[in-house]
């Protein structure tokens, strides 16, 4: 995750009275000021504390204020890179927007239709079946996430789902060997390093599936991948979309051998 992400997933998930969900949410609304703010001019602007924004900040996974700045100014200044669905080039007038997502649409539909395998996917839900815990470390949270945990709880399974570097840094010291880990990154220079979560859940004996992409730094510490997207074929956008189907399907697997 980046930084922005960071600050959105925070303010999303804390209580609408959270003093971190206050700070996070005066960021958000001064994104061109508090890029070149110190702690004091942020705790100022924010009504809060300096102690405050360091926790928070170490919250999000930052070791130091200055690499939350950092951080912070590098997404804001080249915010023409974050958060982009399509490339540059294929968007330069907006009536090309529809047609452009509608494409790369179609090619994750035939991805899907050639790399979807029934047999496999009934098998990852045997394993489901067998593990005692299941944790998703995710960049975003997701509606299919959400609904294959149902699935599992009914079936008296544990599950977590962390989005924050720190949290998943806590709930890999708690995994072992009957635990599945699914974790999907995001890959650019500007994310967090990933690498210290791998390297605990390894440690902790857990199964690790990864769910995204052609060449991830991270392959050499997964036990299996779900798919693997070649580049060019597809945007992040249409990845996002088939492992999101995938999870639709494996929840509907799940639920229709366990379940019902």
């Amino acid at each position: 995750m980046n930084v922005l992400q960071n600050l959105m997933e925070l303010y999303n998930q804390l209580p609408l009275d959270s003093t971190y969900r206050i700070v996070a949410k005066g960021i958000l609304e001064n994104l061109d000021k508090v890029s070149d703010a110190t702690i004091y001019d942020i705790a100022e602007m924010t009504h809060s504390s300096r102690t405050t924004i360091w926790r928070m900040v170490q919250k999000m996974g930052y070791d130091t204020y200055s690499d939350f700045r950092y951080a912070l100014k590098a997404a804001v200044s080249q915010y023409t890179y974050y958060n982009r669905m399509l490339p540059e080039q294929d968007v330069r007038h907006e009536n090309n927007i529809i047609p452009a997502f509608l494409s790369r649409l179609h090619k994750s539909c035939e991805f899907m239709e050639q790399k979807l395998n029934l047999t496999k996917i009934d098998a990852l839900a045997k394993e489901l079946h067998q593990a005692e815990r299941i944790s998703f470390y995710m960049p975003f949270r997701i509606y299919s996430i959400y609904s294959l945990q149902q699935n599992l709880a009914m079936t008296g399974k544990a599950t977590g789902y962390f989005c924050l570097l720190p949290d998943m840094l806590e709930d890999a010291k708690t995994l072992d060997p009957k635990s599945l880990l699914f974790v999907n990154t995001l890959e650019f220079a500007e994310t967090m390093d990933m690498s210290p979560v791998f390297l605990i859940a390894k440690e902790k004996g857990s199964k690790i599936i990864l769910s995204n992409t052609y060449k991830s730094r991270y392959q050499s510490y997964a036990d299996q991948l779900m798919f693997d997207v070649e580049p060019n074929s597809n945007s992040d956008h249409a990845s996002s979309i088939i492992f999101e189907v995938f999870i639709l399907v494996l929840s509907e697997v799940y639920r229709s051998r366990y379940i019902e």
